[in-house]
């Protein structure tokens, strides 16, 4: 216990260290980033009395609140006949429990500490990036080729796209964010390679031109830009016509990258495929709005409370089976939209209890001029409109860190100037 307390900080700095890194080799090595987040919990679990934890964490709002984006999961507990699945779901969600109660018990990071994690995620994105275009010049015709078929470029991780593509975006803005600070950890000239990484992402997410990804860069640079020379600078002319401008970057990326062409063909050549009636098998944008029919036909039957999250993979089987028979085993997918995820689970009543959680921290977030935390806010709320992103144990990782962490090390004022 005393050791704990002595070495809180060096603790919290390494678990939050093999969290973040633990993201990107998560294929490889599971364990990395489970560790960092029971350490940060048994590292905040073991520096306090019982009575001091549980104080700690129910006076620190924004943590608490958040913390029911997945305690309200836990009654669905009791109208799931599927309490395997259940269970199963509950397992992936803990992070988001676990992560605020520990935060709130915690001292913050020293600041060098904080940016160092944010400066070695945003390195370990280029690193991941440039080998996934190693790759595909390796193999530039037949990849070109396969965006028109709805696949992606490898990369050395083999990390989920989707997922890939969300910290990209997210790592294009904490480069930008170490640059604007200054941030220099180990040499002079370090703000410069940060504002390098953020533009060699912001091209490599355009050939990668992963969907998700995409909406969550330009949508963070629409609010950048209306923030910064609209609503601070008050510089009406400027703003508009620098969003005009980035308004029309993404017709002349289609024109310029061959997978992001391909990727627009694919869409819309899927997007035809459903509205003319056409069978929706193996065609990712048609099974989308498939598992949308399915999932709000389930949830008529209890627009209030759900199906119950248990049952909810039982009730979208036997929907497949009766309405949507020529959709193979595999193409069968949940409600690929985080919000109708949750409405079918749990109902009107659920999805209000998750949205007032989740979004909660944008008060403190706010106030507090927490640029990270709400760029990563907004990139992954666009990814729920297109992603259950909360459903798989990196999902949640690459969702809640970088709202939960900034908040944690941003939120109380540093007062060591550590950072050159």
């Amino acid at each position: 216990m005393e050791f704990i307390r002595t070495y809180q900080q060096k603790l919290s700095y390494l678990f939050t260290l093999m969290l973040v890194v633990g993201m990107l080799v998560l294929e490889y090595a599971r364990v990395i980033p489970s560790t960092g987040i029971i350490g940060l919990f048994a590292t905040a679990l073991f520096s306090h009395r019982p009575g001091e934890f549980i104080k700690n964490f129910y006076t620190n709002k924004p943590l608490f609140i958040f913390s029911f984006s997945c305690l309200f999961l836990l009654t669905g507990y009791f109208y799931s006949s599927n309490t395997d699945y259940f269970w199963e779901r509950m397992q992936i969600q803990a992070p988001a429990l676990l992560l605020p109660m520990a935060f709130a018990n915690l001292k913050p990071l020293s600041r060098t500490q904080y940016l160092s994690v944010i400066s070695v995620f945003v390195l370990l994105i280029c690193v991941t990036a440039a080998g996934s275009l190693y790759i595909y010049a390796a193999n530039y015709k037949a990849i070109t080729e396969s965006y028109l078929y709805s696949k992606v470029i490898p990369n050395p991780l083999k990390i989920n796209h989707v997922r890939l593509s969300l910290m990209t975006a997210s790592a294009c803005f904490m480069g930008w964010y170490l640059f604007r600070n200054k941030v220099s950890l180990c040499f002079n000239a370090e703000p410069k390679l940060y504002l390098g990484c953020s533009l060699f992402l912001v091209l490599f997410l355009h050939i990668y031109s992963v969907r998700s990804g995409m909406l969550g860069l330009y949508s963070g640079c629409f609010v950048l830009i209306i923030y910064q020379f609209i609503i601070k600078q008050k510089a009406y002319k400027k703003g508009v016509v620098i969003l005009l401008a980035a308004l029309f970057l993404p017709i002349g990326a289609v024109m310029v990258s061959p997978t992001l062409k391909n990727k627009t063909l694919n869409t819309i050549g899927d997007l035809n495929r459903y509205q003319t009636g056409a069978s929706a098998n193996n065609y990712p944008m048609a099974t989308r709005f498939v598992s949308y029919n399915i999932a709000f036909q389930i949830a008529s039957y209890n627009p209030f409370f759900g199906c119950g999250l248990g049952d909810l993979e039982d009730e979208l089987r036997l929907h497949y089976a009766l309405y949507y028979p020529t959709i193979s085993p595999v193409n069968r997918i949940i409600p690929h939209n985080q919000f109708i995820y949750y409405y079918v689970a749990t109902g009107i009543v659920g999805l209000l209890i998750f949205i007032i959680a989740f979004y909660y921290p944008v008060l403190a977030i706010w106030q507090k001029k927490i640029f990270i935390a709400a760029m990563h806010l907004l990139i992954v709320s666009f990814s729920f409109l297109v992603e259950p992103t909360l459903e798989t144990q990196l999902g949640v990782a690459v969702a809640i860190s970088f709202i939960l962490i900034p908040i944690w090390c941003e939120s109380k004022p540093q007062k060591e100037a550590d950072v050159r």
